[in-house]
């Protein structure tokens, strides 16, 4: 009788779990990613880990995906009212938490790395597509960007990866950026 409950309630359960989990998570990686940062920062790096949690959880428990989807979908909203109520531009804020993610998300994640997988491994096509990212994010003074950027191309792959959607990278990439705005 208990292994027949246990069984039944997992799959209801893991959405929970995976909500407690990802609160410490962020309470502890948003502690170190942005040591000495404000609450607001720390609030935006949270969409980012609660959104892999919902999208995580969503489609191992069989939720529903415009659920997930929705989430992801929000993500840049609440990024973006997050930077205004910080102060931020309205113009930067429109450009850096929404308009260049959605476009970086739709052309890096959406076309190159579909495209690359129709012939190559998924190694093969995240580090290709994350390399163009990475190009694409040179200084037009010519500074080299750092290595994060092209770290974040390849998990932002990933994430497209497992999930078969660009909704999940463009919640990570816009709630990432927003977090730099806000540390910066």
């Amino acid at each position: 009788m208990r292994r027949e409950w246990a069984a039944n309630t997992a799959p209801a359960m893991t959405p929970v779990l995976l909500a407690l989990l990802a609160v410490l998570l962020d309470l502890t990686l948003a502690a170190v990613v942005l040591p000495g940062q404000g609450l607001l920062a720390r609030l935006t790096v949270a969409l980012a880990f609660m959104s892999l949690v919902g999208v995580g959880g969503g489609r191992a428990c069989g939720s529903p995906p415009r659920l997930w989807q929705a989430g992801c979908l929000a993500v840049p909203l609440v990024a973006c009212l997050v930077c205004l109520l910080a102060g931020r531009q309205l113009h930067e804020t429109l450009l850096v938490c929404a308009g260049a993610p959605v476009l970086e998300e739709m052309v890096y994640r959406g076309l190159a790395l579909r495209l690359l997988r129709r012939t190559c491994s998924f190694l093969t096509a995240a580090s290709i597509s994350s390399a163009a990212f990475w190009v694409a994010h040179l200084d037009p003074s010519g500074a080299i960007p750092s290595a994060h950027i092209l770290a974040a191309g390849l998990f932002l792959a990933w994430v497209c990866e497992r999930t078969g959607s660009v909704l999940a990278p463009l919640a990570f990439h816009s709630a990432g950026n927003a977090a730099i705005m806000l540390a910066g």
